[in-house]
């Protein structure tokens, strides 16, 4: 994960609240119970021709007719939400025509994607997009000028796993009191020197996690109230966290350590009664249990403040909610134009959560180090408690696209 650059932003952007670098080991970029990613890939048919056929394995193939044509129909959901997938594409754009996006460009290149199409296609969208007048005419244009390739999923069939991820709001304290106790931490200046492999968690952080008696001790960044807050910190990437006095600090991703992301079995969970959505107030009434899972977790990510309070992914740009995905960048393509089409929570008037399926255009602007191959996509659902529960509900199977002008 890219740690946050500053990056010059239109003024619109002050609509989307206040979130920062995202994506460390948060669960959700992982199975949300197991936390072990698929990996599976496909053997290349005849057409895929985003993957030399020389390869082994591809991860995309074109498709045609009805199919194509139903992932081109631009639904009302998507023309009423013009602006923030407007804003979107500028921010891909700025990535595409930057320094970043020519260190990708040999990967690109290899799965037979240039840089050179895959910039004109998010140019094109956007221009469609700003001079249609209605959906209808925006679904036409898209159909003449745009080839559709589909994710080959990880089972070759195009099962696509989707789940969600957010920003959390905590509050915290620059200093350490009986009531914050529980430090995240920053990466020590000689962390690059470190002798592989890392220390374990608790060298670093102490068996209890409260840092007195670890080697981090005085790397302190900022105070959780809770164990299992510091650790979600861990799990999602960034936080913003609330201080006393009223101020708001975006933490984000600077490190890691190298150990493996370790997740909560299904049997740990069923042996226990609960859910993933559950865990809180699980670790609540047995922190016992959380000490002992860290223990074996050790994976350990380190954090640094940053100068604005943006979502930012890991191509150096901001993520938009719901309309951002995190996908594994070494399998597709990042800064892409995509379209998933799976069940989609959405908020009821009666405050509940409902799934909905939908197809929906989103922009591949994240990576996770949970996410790999071409079968898992994470969707970036927005900060606070009504992106978490959000996020929480979406564990569904669907399909992943990707829109480039035809050749």
């Amino acid at each position: 994960m890219r740690s946050g650059k500053f990056f010059k932003l239109p003024r619109v952007i002050v609509l989307l609240g206040c979130v920062v670098t995202l994506n460390a080991d948060r669960i959700a970029g992982a199975d949300p119970v197991s936390a072990k990613p698929s990996s599976v890939q496909s053997t290349p048919t005849k057409n895929v021709p985003l993957k030399a056929q020389k390869k082994s394995k591809a991860s995309l193939r074109e498709i045609s007719g009805a199919e194509a044509n139903s992932v081109l129909t631009i639904e009302p959901e998507v023309w009423q939400q013009k602006e923030s997938l407007e804003l979107g594409l500028e921010f891909s754009i700025h990535y595409l025509t930057g320094p970043e996006a020519a260190q990708d460009a040999a990967r690109l290149r290899a799965s037979g994607v240039s840089p050179e199409r895959l910039l004109a296609s998010v140019r094109r969208f956007r221009e469609l997009l700003g001079t249609a007048t209605s959906r209808e005419q925006l679904s036409e244009s898209l159909k003449r000028d745009f080839a559709v390739y589909k994710s080959v999923g990880y089972d070759g069939q195009g099962s696509v796993r989707f789940t969600g991820y957010f920003q959390p709001v905590y509050l915290a304290s620059r200093t350490p009191s009986h009531h914050f106790k529980y430090p995240i931490f920053t990466k020590p200046a000689d962390f690059s020197e470190w002798p592989e492999p890392h220390p374990k968690r608790w060298e670093l952080e102490g068996p209890k996690g409260l840092g007195i008696d670890g080697k981090l001790a005085g790397f302190e960044l900022a105070f959780l109230p809770s164990r299992f807050e510091a650790f979600m910190i861990h799990l999602q990437g960034s936080a913003i966290l609330e201080m006393p006095n009223g101020e708001r600090v975006a933490v984000g991703f600077d490190n890691a350590t190298n150990h493996k992301f370790v997740g909560f079995s299904k049997a740990w969970l069923a042996e226990r009664k609960i859910s993933w959505t559950q865990l809180r107030e699980y670790f609540a009434e047995h922190p016992e249990d959380l000490d002992e899972y860290l223990m074996r977790n050790n994976r350990f990510i380190f954090f640094k403040a940053n100068s604005h309070t943006l979502p930012v992914g890991s191509l150096g740009v901001p993520v938009i909610p719901e309309h951002s995905i995190a996908t594994d960048k070494a399998m597709l393509i990042p800064g892409g134009l995509s379209v998933l089409r799976t069940k989609f929570p959405q908020l009821k008037e009666d405050g509940t959560i409902a799934l909905l399926t939908q197809t929906r255009i989103v922009l591949d602007q994240d990576t996770g180090s949970a996410l790999k191959g071409p079968g898992r996509a994470d969707v970036f659902m927005g900060t606070g408690a009504a992106a978490q529960a959000a996020a929480n509900t979406l564990y569904e199977t669907g399909e992943l696209f990707y829109l480039l002008l035809k050749k």
